[in-house]
């Protein structure tokens, strides 16, 4: 079984455009026809993936681009455990009461795998600095965001997605998104990514070296450890430019379960840096 591959993006094939070709294997995976080559053309709208991640302090050391300024906490067991969200401000709370206008965040979506590797979400009405219970079937965490604000327009303090005292995810506050620069693929699909970059946020961080990684899972024991199989790697120089693409003159094909992870490191400076990714879910074929 295939875990990654490019994908031959074929501009000369238009309407009628059935299949894409996974360099390097012989079997070939069905689309859904399409006008323009998949690197170009949305697929499916609510089979389309954006991942974002940022790093306020990137220091000289390997680490992801995420909220937490550091390495991710994951999940890493093989059956399910229950989530708990909360704020460390009052006014991310949805309903009202004296003293407290909820101007912040009222309502979070969790997106998130159970234990058959199932994409789901879970709507979670916050209660200020008090944890409320998300999802009880949660294998493996992808992101939460804000769906639901007051009169601030944004969260009041920073949200987190919690497991038995460790933290997972972050919403940043004044941020509506955890921008924790990761995703895991859900069961039976697979994830065209079509566009990607990575790039300082302010002058202190000059130069940046980053790199995306595709990780496959490996059980050992009662854990699960990632692999790596894939990955693709850049430099950034300037932080006059609003935009820098690692090399993606094919799409990349990520097959279901795998994590694909963003990381970097200064060269030049230190500060915040900001990566992305972006992509297509398909159906997995055999």
């Amino acid at each position: 079984m295939k875990i990654f591959g490019l994908v031959s993006s074929n501009a000369g094939l238009n309407n009628g455009w059935k299949d894409v070709q996974v360099k390097g294997y012989d079997n070939y995976y069905g689309l859904d026809t399409i006008s323009t080559p998949i690197a170009y053309q949305k697929i499916w709208d609510d089979d389309e993936v954006v991942v974002g991640g940022l790093n306020d302090t990137i220091g000289t050391d390997w680490e992801d681009i995420s909220t937490f300024d550091a390495d991710n906490n994951y999940l890493t067991q093989t059956g399910v455990t229950t989530v708990f969200i909360s704020s460390t401000a009052v006014g991310d709370c949805y309903n009202e009461y004296p003293g407290n206008v909820s101007g912040g965040a009222r309502i979070v979506r969790l997106y998130y795998l159970d234990s058959n590797w199932n994409a789901k979400t879970a709507d979670v009405y916050m209660s200020g600095i008090n944890a409320v219970t998300a999802a009880t079937d949660v294998n493996r965490l992808n992101k939460i965001e804000v769906v639901d604000v007051g009169a601030s327009g944004e969260a009041a303090g920073d949200i987190y997605v919690a497991s038995g005292g460790t933290k997972y995810l972050k919403i940043e506050q004044a941020c509506n998104e955890s921008y924790n620069g990761y995703y895991y693929v859900p069961d039976g699909k697979n994830l065209v990514i079509t566009d990607a970059f990575c790039y300082p946020r302010d002058t202190n961080l000059t130069s940046l070296e980053f790199v995306y990684k595709i990780q496959e899972p490996r059980l050992v024991g009662s854990t699960t450890n990632y692999l790596e199989y894939y990955k693709w790697a850049g430099s950034y120089i300037s932080s006059t430019a609003t935009t820098m693409a690692p090399n993606m003159g094919s799409p990349i094909l990520v097959k279901d379960r795998c994590r694909i992870r963003m990381r970097a490191k200064a060269r030049t400076g230190t500060g915040s840096a900001i990566g992305y990714f972006k992509g297509y879910l398909v159906d997995e074929k055999s």
